[in-house]
């Protein structure tokens, strides 16, 4: 999308805590009730980048992360490129085809260890276990690493009713202190002028 471009809204929030002022991208702004949580992915030992996403719990909020077309990629996994980086352990009792079955036996004895030690990537090739990461699945079927996002917020909060983790929502046309996000379904979004407008 161009720079003058204003058929999408783009909406970020900000917070503040311990005295410094955060600002990240809201993923699905509108979608969950206003219900924020807080994602961060740990990146060399640095903090950020930051996201703030609507959902009902932790679990969907990391799965909308992960299937989000523009920022998904920070903890979606790229099979293609990085399949045998991650896998699943055989010893949970995986079923396997006589094809399978036939190369997990040819692995394990050119490795030397007993097939219960093998695990299966992502691409479908037998490894010893121990030195590739297992990774998640989200509900539409995307691949993903969760070991350095950290999900911040107050589980039990009832949808609409608070924010598990309290930001506000910025974006053009809201007042310069910005909207809480339980309100967002009170502003339209105007095409033509690329702003916000109060919901007639």
């Amino acid at each position: 999308m161009t720079s003058n471009d204003t058929s999408e809204p783009k909406v970020t929030a900000k917070w503040t805590v311990d005295g410094r002022d955060y600002e990240a991208p809201v993923v699905n702004a509108g979608d969950w009730f206003g219900k924020t949580w807080h994602l961060s992915v740990c990146i060399s030992n640095t903090g950020g980048p930051h996201y703030i996403v609507e959902a009902d719990n932790v679990s969907d909020a990391i799965d909308i992360l992960a299937e989000s077309e523009e920022h998904g990629s920070i903890i979606a996994i790229d099979v293609d490129v990085e399949g045998d980086d991650y896998g699943e352990p055989l010893s949970d009792g995986m079923e396997l085809t006589a094809e399978m079955s036939a190369k997990a036996e040819e692995a394990a004895r050119r490795l030397g260890i007993p097939e219960s030690e093998l695990w299966l990537t992502l691409k479908g090739n037998f490894v010893e276990g121990g030195c590739i990461g297992q990774p998640s699945m989200s509900g539409q079927g995307v691949w993903y690493d969760t070991d350095n996002l950290y999900v911040e917020g107050q589980e039990g909060i009832a949808s609409g009713k608070g924010m598990p983790f309290p930001v506000t929502y910025h974006a053009p046309g809201f007042p310069p202190e910005g909207i809480s996000p339980l309100d967002y379904d009170r502003w339209d979004w105007d095409e033509e002028h690329g702003r916000f407008i109060p919901a007639q």
